[in-house]
Parts: C-alpha cells; structure tokens; sequence
C-alpha cells in the first residue's frame, strides 16, 4: 500500500492513471441522531463518473467510524466488481494513518481490518489523503 502525498489546494481529486479508477468516499456524521450517511464515487481517467453508492448509517458514535464504513464498502464494491487497479481517496487522516498502522487500536479497529483485507485481494492499489473541497 502506498500514499501519496495531500492533495489539498487543487479543489478536485487529480484523475488518477489510465486503466486506473479513482475511489473518493466520504462520509457524514449527525451527532444528536447517532446516523450517518456515506457517498462513494467511481471516476475514471478522464474524470468521467462510472459508477457510485450512497446511504446512510445508523447507530454510529463518530464521523471516523462513519469514514470507515464508507471505505470498508468502497473496498468490498472494488473487490465484488473486479476493479483491480484502483486509487482510493478519503478526507479522513485517521483513517488513513489507521489503514497503515500493524497495530489498530482505534475506535474502528475492526474496520479497518476489514478494509486492509480487501485491499490485499486489489493487484494494484493506492490510498490517498484528499483534503481538498470539491468545486462543483
């Protein structure tokens, strides 16, 4: 597993490679109800969205778990569709940092598992923090 440098300041995730996808996910966390709600998309090199997913979550205590289910799904989406060679971007450091980590000890520890399990199953792959805000 590799990641690549911030990408802040450019305001959208770079396309990644041709032949490649990009995976952005990102979730959303509503303290007073315990839910959240998660979006994953599927670029293309030529930024062209080709697939997505989004819904929401329940019982939830905060927004990095929230992140975690998000990118445990866009890992499982990845793997069920054969998507092989795929850039993974969240705008969350801890979950990042934790993906990373040979001791998980966070709130999400299991996961987080779930998420590296998946991402031996991808032949090539690269997790990227994005902490730019979308343009649109």
């Amino acid at each position: 597993m590799a990641v690549v440098g911030d990408s802040s300041n450019r305001g959208f995730p770079p396309p990644p490679p041709q032949g490649w996808l990009n995976a952005n996910f990102d979730g959303a966390f509503d303290s007073s109800s315990r839910s959240g709600g998660i979006g994953i998309i599927f670029r293309d090199h030529e930024s062209v969205v080709v697939g997505g997913y989004y819904g929401r979550v329940a019982n939830v205590t905060s927004p990095d778990l929230v992140e975690a289910y998000a990118g445990r799904l866009a890992c499982e989406m990845a793997r069920e569709l054969q998507l092989f060679s795929i850039v993974l971007e969240s705008d969350c450091l801890n979950l990042v940092k934790a993906t990373q980590s040979d001791m998980e000890d966070s709130a999400f520890g299991m996961i987080v598992e779930d998420i590296k399990q998946d991402l031996l199953s991808l032949n090539s792959f690269f997790l990227v923090m994005f902490s730019g805000s979308p343009t649109w």
